[in-house]
């Protein structure tokens, strides 16, 4: 036991280090501002017995950079462009660059990470995003745990505000907890995305509290639970080791009133606004370019796998496969009912098939998603000639018949 505390004392004495060296950064409204808004995504999955989210420094950069470059443009891009970064980019390419690095369950490119703006007034950022069914589903999706919010000014065509951007997401391994303690309750976190292929906890079962200090509060291990009473004796923070009885996980909440992400809250935040922040900007709004789309065919006498195998969505829609004897398949006439994303963003191993309806069609263990479109026996051309592979009239690859598989790179 002596051994744990230590441990949890260690844990907590690096967090106090990081937030000591991170409100040395600049002071501002805005940052009140984005701590409105995580405090009201809070409140809202609490109401619905969601997991609270956490401040994630890494999607706090990914949300301030993406709102500074919005608020840079002279004209702001409508509906879903407004997520695009400045090289056409979606909210989960830019979270795989280096200069994020947000990582997977296992598979490249699997990772649980959504993206809400808004321009405007903050009450309006809400009530539009309780209105908006795809809004409204990333904002209270049980798997995140996570959020990075920012709130960066806006006066321009009319519109007096803010821009307001809420990065959620979700690590493997990283479950927060967040205390209330003018209604001494402890609101837990759990695992609860089913897709993971690397060692993460699953369901936890039991988990351990300690104070600030790293001094057990429980008598050994206790059920989880989502919600439980803070011990008396806490301090000014809690601990929680969580276990699903192979792995562990610790987590730290603060009891001090300024640092409690709930509505109640807010006069407790202005009063130590001197320790509210924003992320620094990034010195450049041109951050690592991602790998070009990486393509894989898979072919045998019972059908072909067209598969993304890099973590850049492909857009595969203007790709024609030409056989050698005339025969030809345009993805972009393939089905893709059953894949996550599309033709145009196809994501990593999600898998389009063209092949005959039979038992003896083998699928690619890589495949996460596929989605089927069946042939006859006399389309399959790739089993008597070779294959180029062409987008547009430009040639990609040239897949050999015998070889069974193809390689190649989206430009």
């Amino acid at each position: 036991m002596r051994r744990i505390g230590l441990f949890v004392a260690l844990w907590i004495t690096l967090a106090i280090f990081v937030i000591g060296a991170a409100s040395a950064q600049k002071t501002t409204n805005d940052a009140l501002e984005a701590r409105w808004i995580h405090a009201q995504l809070n409140d809202w999955r609490l109401g619905r017995e969601l997991g609270p989210l956490a401040t994630s420094e890494t999607l706090s950069r990914m949300a301030y950079d993406q709102a500074s470059y919005l608020a840079s443009l002279n004209n702001l891009p409508g509906t879903a462009a407004i997520h695009n970064g400045q090289t056409g980019e979606g909210p989960r390419v830019r979270a795989l660059w280096p200069d994020y690095a947000w990582p997977d369950y296992g598979f490249p490119g699997q990772i649980l990470l959504s993206e809400i703006t808004w321009v405007g007034d903050r009450q309006d950022a809400l009530d539009f995003w309780h209105e908006s069914r795809v809004h409204r589903e990333s904002a209270t999706n049980p798997w995140y745990r996570e959020v990075g919010v920012a709130a960066v000014p806006y006066r321009r065509n009319g519109i007096d505000g803010h821009i307001y951007v809420a990065v959620l997401g979700a690590r493997p391994n990283v479950l927060p907890v967040l205390a209330d303690p003018r209604q001494n309750t402890l609101y837990l976190t759990n695992e609860s995305y089913r897709g993971a292929r690397n060692q993460t906890l699953r369901d936890v079962q039991q988990v351990r509290l300690f104070d600030g200090d790293g001094r057990p509060l429980t008598n050994g291990w206790i059920p989880w639970a989502a919600e439980m009473p803070i011990p008396a004796g806490a301090g000014s923070g809690i601990s929680v080791l969580y276990s699903d009885g192979e792995r562990q996980s610790l987590a730290t909440a603060s009891l001090n009133e300024g640092d409690i992400l709930l509505p109640a809250y807010e006069d407790a935040w202005r009063v130590r606004s001197t320790t509210l922040i924003m992320p620094t900007a990034a010195p450049t709004l041109t951050p690592t370019p991602p790998p070009p789309p990486h393509i894989r065919l898979v072919y045998d006498r019972y059908g072909l796998t067209l598969m993304n195998t890099s973590p850049t969505p492909a857009d595969v829609r203007r790709l024609r496969l030409v056989g050698s004897n005339g025969g030809e398949v345009r993805v972009g006439d393939l089905t893709a009912g059953f894949v996550r994303g599309s033709l145009r963003a196809l994501p990593a191993y999600s898998c389009l098939v063209y092949g005959l309806n039979s038992a003896r069609r083998n699928l690619p263990d890589e495949c996460r998603y596929s989605s089927v479109t069946f042939a006859q026996p006399r389309d399959l051309f790739w089993t008597q000639g070779d294959v180029t592979v062409y987008r547009d009239d430009m040639a990609l690859a040239t897949c050999l018949r015998d070889d069974g598989t193809c390689e190649f790179d989206l430009p």
